[in-house]
């Protein structure tokens, strides 16, 4: 039950009540009044002073009678009993009117068109030597032009981004990526020094498209001491156009002597696009009168790929006038829009309306012949359909030349795939020459006698290109712990047919020769 006053004390209470009214309302935080102990609301005699902090939190009971008070910018709660003060309220408040500061500062920045998104970063200290590294290495990395530190919006984007950062000038990045390279280059060698391994170097030689420029690529192969298969790219330079054997075997004398390797190597391999048998043997010669500084085999082996898009150039040179034909075909309907519109109405109702129509071809490029050649087949009643509806499409190849055309192509698929999908390890080479030699010996039993005819050049091309790489493929397809011999027994009767047991004698012998030279 409420407490009841005394008499003596109901007349001051009543006095209290009807005062009240003429008291302002007390405020939100209590403040400026008190229960009393009946629940009514009691006057202070003397008005405590608000605290300022409180302009910037709203304070509210919850339902189970605590009191808490709201940050009015970033909605954080605290306990707001006022036994507790206001100290933690005071700590809260430095630390969002910064924020609030920062919040102001971006939007500023925002409404004058500075940035359309600002972060301020405080104490945030500028490494400029490291920012100049870092520049360095991303051009080596990415293959940037040296002059990117001049281009415009470069200079703008890093000025908006970090004002302060000083941007360097093309001649200050050379010098910093020659340093970088010096220094990579020193590391390399040092290392090279430390290994117990021995060398496999391979120089590329191949001219620019309008042969005015030839370059010469050394890239050397190893396995560290950890029994990891690494490469390394040592040097790259440009010949001048004229240049002989000699000057190349300099340049490849001048590469052993600058990374000092000249010791370690023990197989060097020559790839010459396109081959030159005078040329590769003069070098082969060369390196033979400096055998006992460079202690090396010289093994003079195009790439793979190069000899496959050769071979397949043999295939599509037994077509070469229906595919004169078929390139004829593809320019006339491509060389109007009535001709085209023709060309529509003869696919129409056709299993092929939804294929592209055939493009021409770049003649160097075998794979892009081969799909001008597979595309214009599925398209043959279309282009036969043509010829009826226009009596000026007169290039269209005869019915049995259009018969050639699809054997040689069916031939030529896998050699063609075979230069897109290339092979990726060295028992996958191997078992892809295998493929390829026995292609060749099913296509000498063939019906057609441009087949046959097609896979004997083929053949005897190929097999002057496997006579210089078959040891040192051999050689690293046994090594695998794998396959060892048993994959070499599976593809010499692929390659060599009824001559395959001579050949495996001479490929042991061989093989046991080199072994007892690397000792």
């Amino acid at each position: 039950m409420p407490n009841i006053p005394h008499e003596e004390t109901r007349e001051p209470l009543e006095q209290d009540v009807q005062e009240q009214s003429a008291i302002p309302a007390p405020a939100l935080n209590g403040e400026n009044s008190s229960l009393s102990v009946d629940g009514g609301l009691q006057s202070t005699n003397k008005q405590r002073k608000m605290s300022a902090v409180w302009d910037n939190f709203v304070k509210h009971t919850a339902e189970n009678g605590e009191e808490w008070a709201t940050c009015k910018y970033c909605k954080k709660k605290y306990r707001a009993e006022s036994k507790r003060g206001t100290s933690n309220l005071h700590k809260h408040l430095k630390k969002c009117s910064r924020s609030r500061q920062d919040e102001e500062e971006q939007q500023i920045l925002v409404e004058t068109g500075d940035l359309s998104t600002s972060v301020i970063q405080r104490n945030f200290v500028i490494h400029q030597e490291r920012s100049r590294l870092d520049i360095a290495t991303m051009i080596i990395k990415h293959g940037y032009p040296l002059d990117m530190v001049q281009h415009e919006f470069f200079e703008i984007f890093v000025k908006n981004l970090q004002p302060v950062f000083k941007l360097y000038s093309k001649d200050e990045v050379t010098d910093d990526v020659l340093t970088i390279c010096r220094r990579e280059k020193e590391k390399l060698i040092n290392c090279f020094d430390k290994l117990s391994c021995l060398f496999s170097l391979s120089m590329e030689l191949w001219s620019s498209n309008d042969k005015m420029m030839t370059y010469c690529c050394f890239t050397v192969h190893f396995i560290d001491d950890g029994w990891q298969l690494k490469k390394k790219i040592l040097a790259f330079r440009n010949l001048r156009y004229n240049y002989d054997m000699g000057t190349v075997h300099e340049v490849f004398k001048s590469v052993l002597t600058e990374w000092s390797i000249n010791k370690s190597v023990r197989f060097i391999f020559l790839d010459i696009t396109p081959p030159n048998d005078h040329m590769i043997g003069e070098l082969r010669s060369k390196v033979s009168d400096q055998a006992p500084p460079i202690h090396g085999h010289l093994f003079c082996v195009p790439s793979y790929a190069q000899i496959l898009s050769l071979l397949a150039q043999d295939g599509f040179s037994e077509i070469r006038s229906v595919l004169y034909k078929i390139r004829e075909c593809i320019e006339y309907v491509n060389g109007s829009s009535l001709r085209r519109h023709r060309f529509q109405e003869a696919i129409k109702n056709r299993s092929f309306q939804d294929k592209e129509i055939p493009t021409l071809d770049v003649p160097a490029r075998c794979d892009t012949t081969f799909l001008m050649l597979e595309s214009s087949l599925e398209f043959r009643t279309a282009f036969n359909h043509l010829e009826q509806l226009d009596d000026d499409f007169k290039v269209n190849p005869s019915a049995e030349e259009w018969n050639k055309a699809t054997a040689v192509c069916e031939c030529l698929k896998e050699f063609c795939q075979s230069t897109c999908n290339f092979p990726t390890s060295r028992e996958d080479y191997f078992l892809n020459v295998c493929d390829v030699c026995k292609n060749l010996l099913k296509w000498e039993q063939s019906d057609y006698v441009y087949v046959r005819a097609m896979a004997n050049r083929m053949k005897g091309k190929f097999h002057e290109y496997w006579g210089e790489a078959s040891l040192a493929l051999g050689i690293s397809v046994v090594l695998n712990p794998y396959f060892k011999w048993d994959i070499i027994e599976y593809g010499y009767p692929q390659i060599y047919g009824s001559d395959a047991d001579l050949h495996l004698s001479r490929f042991r012998c061989d093989l046991t020769c080199a072994y007892h030279k690397l000792l």
